[in-house]
Formats: structure tokens, C-alpha cells, sequence
């Protein structure tokens, strides 16, 4: 099917971030971690070598078809039924299958997340509000962005940076300490600041909450 060997597509995923980082002895990757992983990576890898559009539309509509009977799926439902419980078991359907479609694609647009320009006229991304971010700049007061996983949520660190602003973000780590290194490895960040995440961490990372305060507080280019 393919015209070219499958090692390119490799290292493709590997210029990603799929290396393994630096864990110690408790947070070592098990073998489903490092399986995972690989998928992940083999996964960018296939993602990057199509158009970004062709991409999103076949990360989705794998996720649709495949979420929906995995088992995390089961909580999903329950989670809507319990906020929604008039919701038909027709209706609890799509919403998960919306849900997936979603995931996938986020997924297959992080290899591309380099190319997207969010200001762009007439491109992928519609933006407002920035005039808010200019009064606070002009102010020189730092501000402090919420969002949610809508559509592609990595979008905003993008228009941040874009934008120009030093930017710091905090996130919930993955359980899988391979995942969460590719994930923090996409370009077009200026820096992360860990959260509390994952669970082997969690435990001893108590002191978390305040240096991220700390970190908010001096901004990423002071560090």
C-alpha cells in the first residue's frame, strides 16, 4: 500500500517526541505503557504523512467507530446519564460517539500542529476577544486562561504563543509516563509546567500547587 518503507514513518514519530524520557525506578514504563506508546508514536507517524484535513477526518472517524466499545467508554455513558437522565439511550450514543470523534481527531492533527498559523485569514482557526489580552498586556498584568477539551484544545496554547505572550501551561499529566513525554514534546510551546498528573507521581508530589503558583507568579521568562 505504501510506497516508501515504514522506518521514515518511524522516525517521523519520533521527531514528535516518542523517545523515552528519563523515570526513576517507580515511575519506570511498564510493558503496556512502552505498547501504548509505540502505537502512539507509529500513529503520528501515519497521521503526519497525510494532509491535515485528511488526517482529522480519519483519526475521527477511526475513533468513532473503535471508542465507543472500549471498556472507558462505559463510564462515559454513566458520567451522562447521571448530568442528563433524560437523555434516551439513543441520545447517550452520539454524545459518546461525538466525544471519539473529537479525541481522534486531536490526535491526528498534533503531528500538524506546527503548520496551523491561528491567525491566518481565512484559515482553520476563528478567533476573538484578543482585545482583552491587549488592554492586559498594555497594563502589564498577567492573565490566566481556562479551557476545556472543545474541539482541539491545544489551540490556545497556540494562539498565545502565535500571539506572542510568554506563556506557561498546566496540565494534568498522563498515567502513562511515555504518552505524557510525547505529549509535552509538540512544538509551538513555549514552556509547561507539570501538574500533580499522574498517579505513581501524585503521592509525592505533594509541594505541586505552589510552585505552580510560583511559577505564575514570575512568568515563564523569568525562569
Amino acid at each position: 500500500m505504501w510506497s516508501r518503507p515504514l522506518a521514515p514513518v518511524v522516525l517521523s514519530a519520533t521527531a514528535m517526541g516518542a523517545t523515552w524520557p528519563n523515570v526513576t525506578a517507580a515511575e519506570a514504563p511498564r510493558f503496556a505503557d512502552r505498547l501504548e506508546a509505540w502505537g502512539a508514536a507509529l500513529s503520528f507517524g501515519a497521521f503526519k504523512l497525510l494532509p491535515r484535513d485528511c488526517a482529522s477526518a480519519l483519526g475521527g472517524a477511526l475513533a468513532r467507530r473503535i471508542g465507543p466499545s472500549l471498556g472507558v467508554s462505559r463510564h462515559a455513558r454513566r458520567n451522562i446519564s447521571r448530568a442528563f437522565p433524560e437523555f434516551p439511550e439513543t441520545e447517550i450514543a452520539r454524545v459518546v460517539a461525538g466525544m471519539w470523534d473529537n479525541l481522534g481527531r486531536v490526535v491526528a492533527e498534533y503531528p500538524h500542529l506546527r503548520k496551523i498559523c491561528v491567525f491566518e485569514p481565512g484559515g482553520p482557526v476563528e478567533t476573538h476577544g484578543f482585545e482583552h489580552v491587549d488592554r492586559a498586556v498594555g497594563a502589564g498584568r498577567r492573565m490566566i486562561f481556562f479551557s476545556g477539551h472543545i474541539a482541539n484544545w491545544e489551540i490556545g496554547m497556540l494562539a498565545g504563543v502565535q500571539y506572542g505572550i510568554s506563556v506557561a501551561q498546566i496540565y494534568r499529566a498522563a498515567n502513562n509516563p511515555l504518552m505524557d513525554r510525547m505529549i509535552a514534546a509538540v512544538p509551538q510551546r513555549s514552556r509547561r509546567i507539570y501538574s500533580e498528573g499522574r498517579r505513581r507521581r501524585a503521592a509525592r508530589d505533594h509541594g505541586a500547587a505552589p510552585r505552580h503558583a510560583s511559577g505564575i507568579a514570575r512568568g515563564p521568562e523569568d525562569e
